[in-house]
């Protein structure tokens, strides 16, 4: 598949002429390369991302399998893909799992497929979200998702469709300005530092669709959740402070106020305030759309 035009450029004195001709007739073709299949087995792959400031981001893969059929260089073809494996993060034992079965093409980046992931540890990866979200730290949340996917890279946007069912399991979602103001309310009580948590988000008969230059499309079939907790805060001003919690401006907290000393700077700013937690198990079988 590779021709050499250094001999031709030299032979005979004629170098210049040769070595043009060579080079058009052969050297402006890629090189094409087809394998009937490619298979990995019980693959480890280590990721660890030192780039974000104040925080390691590490994962795990492992028991990777993968095995691609009608494989080409140029990738334009669409070859039949199968992946499974392991995911990890941290001194967790039991790993999440991944597996994706279907067809995949190169060039352009289209595939399509069923998708099966179960207990994928979010929190492993929120610190590429830390700063837009700094008034809370997500301690936990495992994902899981069955069912079809299909994306394709256009060159307006990507294309995505989802349709099956997804969960979010063993959700807790913590904040320090929740735990400061513990300090002076008696009634935050054990894990003052609890914003919002669940046992289970279950979403079943999920249809999503991203196209470019369009607002998404989600429908959901039913929706089950079980064992919520929320801590709701009320500043002395009757304020409601889980909009400032959730935003991307980091709010400043006092410390605790002296005997007779006033407080409504501190609370102000969302440190005081009363907590009020919610617990329990909902229901809802009827089905949830929407567009933004």
């Amino acid at each position: 598949w590779a021709r050499s035009t250094a001999a031709e450029g030299t032979a005979g004195g004629k170098s210049g002429a040769s070595g043009k001709t060579a080079s058009a007739a052969g050297g402006d073709k890629p090189w094409q390369v087809a394998l009937a299949g490619l298979k990995v087995s019980d693959g480890q792959v280590g990721f660890s991302d030192k780039s974000i400031k104040g925080e390691e981001v590490e994962a795990k893969l492992t028991s990777l399998n993968v095995a691609v059929q009608k494989f080409t260089l140029d990738g334009k073809g669409a070859m039949p893909v199968d992946v499974s494996g392991r995911i990890a993060s941290g001194a967790r034992s039991n790993p999440g799992r991944f597996s994706y079965k279907g067809t995949l093409a190169l060039t352009p980046l289209v595939t399509q497929g069923q998708l099966d992931v179960g207990s994928i540890p979010v929190h492993a990866f929120k610190a590429y979200v830390a700063d837009q979200f700094p008034n809370v730290d997500l301690r936990r949340a495992y994902f899981n998702y069955r069912g079809a996917l299909r994306f394709a890279s256009e060159s307006s946007g990507p294309r995505v469709r989802l349709e099956g069912d997804t969960s979010v399991d063993n959700m807790r979602v913590n904040s320090s300005v929740i735990a400061q103001a513990a300090g002076r309310s008696a009634s935050m009580g054990r894990n003052s530092s609890r914003l919002l948590s669940w046992q289970s988000l279950n979403l079943r008969g999920v249809k999503f669709e991203m196209v470019p230059n369009t607002p998404f499309k989600l429908d959901v079939r039913e929706t089950a959740l079980t064992d919520l907790f929320a801590r709701v805060v009320i500043d002395e001003g009757g304020k409601l402070h889980l909009q400032d919690l959730a935003g991307s401006t980091p709010i400043e907290v006092a410390g605790p106020p002296k005997p007779g000393e006033a407080t409504p700077a501190a609370a102000a700013q969302g440190a005081a305030g009363a907590a009020a937690g919610a617990t329990g198990a909902t229901t809802a079988r009827k089905p949830l759309s929407g567009e933004t």
